[in-house]
């Protein structure tokens, strides 16, 4: 996926109002409308097809009237409407991979890099009714569009909604940042950065994101000597049968919406997006124009040769309190034994994790659960189990292999989690995620896991 460009994913192969209910986003609101795309989705002539592409004559400007600099890309993933259906059965996977350096050319050192990234997922039973959002296998809701027919979701939890957001609250801006390892000492030292809002830059330098959106900033090196910083994000949503939750399925047809990548960071200091900077002040970031990629596939089949996906769990419980969810997601873990134990999960990804089971078969839940401080149900953390140590039958998740200190699946199965107290040589796989245990029953709270942030 180019920076500059947006995006219609045609998972579907009936063009009968394929655009139906995507609003102008010329004159519209960043929570209701997809108004950082260009040119505008709402007005893509009915019967256009599934393959196709429209661009703009200005940087920024709404109506297809020339050959750039922003393009609107209509896609199956395939290309070909004979290789594409609904789902009808299953759990289908979504993941966008997002990679921002940093780097700059010449000696010009120091400077930030940004780029804002906004998606929706929506579906239809079939193409003689409504779009409706999507939900996840959860039940998360996974689109804002206020066109469409049902409940809609300002941030979305693939799309805005803070890594550590829960009944809670959040502590963050949707925002995951690295700086060069010589620059001081913070958790975003680890490589590839984290998730947290407190950049060490100007806000008016870098805003904030807007509503419905995720935001990478990277830093240039201090010298000659040093090296960028690269800031890496992956969003992950499942849909379709949920094996655990028995939630109502979203069986049908699907469309994925992607602004402008970049499109609305027109202030930016060194934005990811080209057409909007200054030439004389504003130099491109030494990166491929190619700024990450989208996958489609099946959750439970296509990310690991094995059922099983290692984790590395607390058994202890923490409170249901602000000071619990904390502690928690600050777990620094310890020895592998009574209390710190290698469970497995069908999931193959931190997000997901429903059930933990004591074997890689995946018969046995795991419910010997340490519920003498936290209750239950209580906060509990987990996160990647290193491949090197590995159980025949499992992988890590996103079958990761052994971790290291650039371990770029690790970090991509826990969304860029953060790591507690981490610094340039920390293992890919102590991200930490949290989630609220039934400990009678070894399953997750539905909808209830957390990613660490700061």
């Amino acid at each position: 996926m180019p920076i500059d460009f947006g995006f219609i994913y045609n998972l579907h192969n009936s063009t009968t109002d394929a655009y139906d209910q995507i609003p102008n986003s010329s004159g519209g609101n960043s929570t209701t409308t997809f108004k950082y795309t260009f040119p505008d989705p709402g007005n893509i002539p009915a019967g256009t097809s599934l393959n196709d592409s429209f661009s703009n004559s200005s940087c920024g400007s709404y109506p297809a009237t020339g050959g750039g600099p922003n393009t609107l890309i209509l896609q199956q993933p395939t290309g070909n409407s004979a290789l594409e259906g609904p789902l009808t059965q299953g759990t289908g996977y979504v993941a966008v991979f997002l990679t921002l350096t940093g780097q700059r050319g010449g000696n010009t050192f120091n400077e930030w890099a940004s780029c804002n990234f906004s998606w929706a997922i929506e579906y239809r039973e079939n193409s003689t009714v409504p779009w409706k959002a999507a939900t996840d296998i959860e039940g998360n809701v996974l689109s804002w569009n206020g066109l469409l027919a049902g409940s809609t979701e300002v941030d979305p939890q693939q799309s805005g909604k803070v890594l550590d957001d829960d009944s809670l609250g959040g502590t963050n801006q949707p925002v995951s940042w690295s700086q060069p390892q010589s620059s001081g000492s913070y958790i975003q030292d680890q490589v590839y950065g984290a998730a947290g809002n407190n950049a060490p830059v100007s806000s008016l330098i870098i805003p904030a994101p807007n509503p419905n959106t995720y935001q990478l900033i990277s830093r240039n090196r201090s010298s000659v000597s040093t090296n960028a910083s690269e800031t890496v994000l992956a969003k992950w949503v499942a849909v379709g049968n949920s094996p655990t939750y028995g939630t109502t399925p979203c069986f049908g047809e699907y469309r994925v919406i992607i602004q402008t990548i970049g499109g609305q960071d027109s202030s930016f200091e060194d934005a990811c997006v080209g057409c909007f900077r200054d030439p004389a002040t504003q130099p491109f970031p030494v990166i491929s124009f190619e700024i990450g990629e989208i996958e489609f596939g099946d959750f439970f089949y296509d990310l690991g040769p094995q059922r099983a996906f290692a984790y590395l769990v607390d058994t202890k419980t923490f409170p249901v309190s602000s000071s619990g969810k904390s502690q928690a997601l600050n777990n620094n873990f310890g020895i592998i034994g009574s209390r710190y134990k290698i469970l497995y999960a069908l999931e193959p990804v931190h997000r997901y994790v429903s059930t933990f089971y004591s074997d890689a078969a995946l018969t046995v839940p795991f419910q010997a659960w340490d519920t003498s401080v936290g209750g239950n149900p209580g906060y509990i953390s987990y996160r990647s189990f290193d491949g090197n140590g590995g159980v025949a039958g499992s992988t890590p998740p996103f079958n990761a292999g052994v971790t290291s200190i650039t371990n770029q699946p690790n970090a991509q199965s826990a969304e860029g989690a953060g790591s507690p107290s981490a610094n340039p040589n920390t293992l890919q796989d102590k991200r930490v995620w949290a989630c609220l245990m039934e400990a009678s029953t070894g399953t997750k709270v539905m909808g209830t896991s957390i990613g660490k942030v700061g």
